[in-house]
């Protein structure tokens, strides 16, 4: 298959380009200030009307888009309408190269921050509340993301996928993702600070197996919203099982009273039963 990848140099995009380099033609969206394309590279920053401009000269075949650009939420940001703004400008960007490329299939990496931080369950047709989660902002733009195609698109063949994906952990990713930032002070200190006394639960998903359900996505039909994870841990549990994997005897958890203690709970049936019906 003939596939394009934004995002290729993210956290994801980097080990999916790997994988699907196995057998498809990659063509790789990398961010940066100066268009500039290299083979299957091409230096496009989706924010930049004149880097797609560019980019919409290309010639390239395409059955696959995978969205994996964003810009993610970070203690620098999270606050500024930018985060918001900027996600959506390559959502009307993306639109412009489905517009031009003409491919079979969306998938449209979206994220579990579109649901509220408060106890529940949560399944794809789910309470939306972003405001109610410290990355709103973001979650914000992955709705509307979300949306925005589903608008443009409601009278297409044009097959969407909306992965709503949880916290992904694995080597490489960002030193400000709770894996790490739990990894790094067991090392430094030999303890874990685990705050909301450990009480708060989320969804947590290993990269090789997020890569895995993503090749399914692309090798089979799955149009609508999918959330997609591994298994719902309280923070207590996840600083208890890196201790287990990396600590020793000595090694401790320190809980703290303040902080977030929602019990968030994410239901990714949906998925799995879908994977069942295709006898996977």
């Amino acid at each position: 298959m003939n596939i394009i990848i934004t995002g290729a140099k993210g956290f994801i995009g980097k080990i999916l380009v790997k994988k699907l380099n196995e057998n498809n033609n990659v063509v790789r969206l990398i961010n940066g200030n100066s268009y500039f394309k290299n083979d299957n590279e091409i230096i496009c920053n989706l924010i930049d009307e004149n880097h797609v401009s560019s980019f919409l000269e290309e010639d390239i075949e395409v059955d696959v888009i995978i969205h994996a650009a964003s810009i993610l939420a970070s203690s620098k940001n999270i606050n500024h309408l930018s985060l918001f703004y900027d996600n959506i400008k390559m959502y009307e960007n993306l639109l412009l190269i489905i517009e031009k490329y003409n491919p079979k299939k969306v998938l449209n990496l979206s994220s579990i921050a579109v649901y509220p931080n408060k106890d529940g369950e949560y399944f794809e047709n789910s309470e939306i509340k972003p405001s109610l989660n410290n990355e709103g902002l973001y979650g914000l733009s992955k709705f509307c993301g979300e949306n925005i195609l589903d608008f443009f698109y409601k009278n297409s063949s044009l097959c969407i996928t909306h992965l709503r994906i949880s916290q992904v952990y694995g080597k490489g990713v960002r030193d400000d993702r709770i894996f790490k930032i739990m990894r790094k002070e067991l090392e430094d200190v030999n303890s874990i600070t685990v705050f909301g006394e450990g009480r708060r639960v989320s969804n947590f998903i290993e990269i090789n197996s997020l890569i895995e359900k993503l090749v399914y996505c692309i090798e089979n039909t799955l149009p609508g919203i999918f959330n997609i994870g591994d298994k719902n841990l309280s923070y207590y549990d996840l600083a208890q099982d890196i201790i287990d994997k990396h600590g020793n005897l000595k090694s401790t958890i320190k809980l703290v009273d303040k902080g977030v203690a929602s019990k968030t709970y994410i239901n990714c049936e949906k998925f799995k039963n879908k994977r069942t019906e295709y006898g996977m």
